[in-house]
C-alpha cells in the first residue's frame, strides 16, 4: 500500500491533478491519461513516494465489453517519465490517510461501459472528483476551487505545450495557471 498520512518531517502530502503521456489511438485521440496524484512537498526520486488515483477501461472478462474501473491507489514514484505535468490542488489534512481517499473516490459516478458515452474519459472522472474532494474537506486549503476541473485541465495542456521542447521537464502550476516550483527541475 502507498505511503500513508503526514510525514515525521514536516513534509506534507499534496494533492495533484496529473497528465501523463499515453500514445494517441484511433479510438482515443488524447495524448494525456489524466489521473489524480498525492506526494511530499519534496519528493524522492529513488522510492514510490507518490499515490495514483485513476479510472482505467478494460475489457469485462464476462460481457467482453469495455468497462471503466477505478484503479486506486497504487504506489508510483513522483518523478516518472511519462509524468507530463501537475496541477497543485491542495495540501492534504493531516489525518487523510489514502485509504480514506480510495473511499472517497469510489463515490465518484463513472460510466460502466464505454459504450454508454464513447466521448467520456479519464479527465471526466477527475473533474467530478475535484468537487467531491473539497466537499469531504480532505485539504487545508485550495486556492481558487471554483475553477472547473476543466479549466485546471485546459491551463495544464497549456502549459505541458509550452515547454513540449524541454524533455525530461514537468511542468507544475496553481489553479491560475501560474507555473510553481515543486522541486522537480
Amino acid at each position: 500500500m502507498p505511503l500513508n498520512l503526514f510525514n515525521a518531517d514536516g513534509n506534507k502530502r499534496r494533492l495533484y491533478m496529473a497528465l501523463f503521456h499515453r500514445r494517441a489511438s484511433e479510438i482515443n485521440s488524447m495524448r494525456w491519461h489524466t489521473a489524480l496524484v498525492v506526494m511530499p512537498k519534496t519528493p524522492e526520486g529513488s522510492v514510490k513516494d507518490a499515490t495514483l488515483f485513476h479510472i482505467v477501461d478494460k475489457i469485462d472478462g464476462e460481457t467482453k465489453k469495455v468497462i471503466w474501473c477505478f484503479d486506486g491507489p497504487q504506489a508510483i514514484y513522483a518523478r516518472s517519465h511519462s509524468l507530463a505535468g501537475l496541477v497543485f490542488i491542495g495540501k492534504l489534512k493531516k489525518d487523510v490517510s489514502d485509504e480514506y481517499l480510495h473511499q472517497i473516490l469510489n463515490r465518484v459516478p463513472n460510466l460502466h461501459y464505454v459504450e454508454e458515452n464513447p466521448n467520456w474519459r479519464c479527465r471526466h472522472w477527475v473533474w467530478d472528483a475535484l468537487p467531491l474532494l473539497v466537499g469531504e474537506g480532505v485539504v487545508d486549503k485550495v486556492e481558487n476551487i471554483s475553477v472547473s476541473g476543466q479549466i485546471l485541465w485546459d491551463k495544464l495542456v497549456v502549459l505541458i505545450e509550452t515547454y513540449a521542447s524541454r524533455r525530461g521537464y514537468i511542468p507544475c502550476c496553481d489553479s491560475e495557471g501560474v507555473e510553481i516550483d515543486i522541486g522537480f527541475n
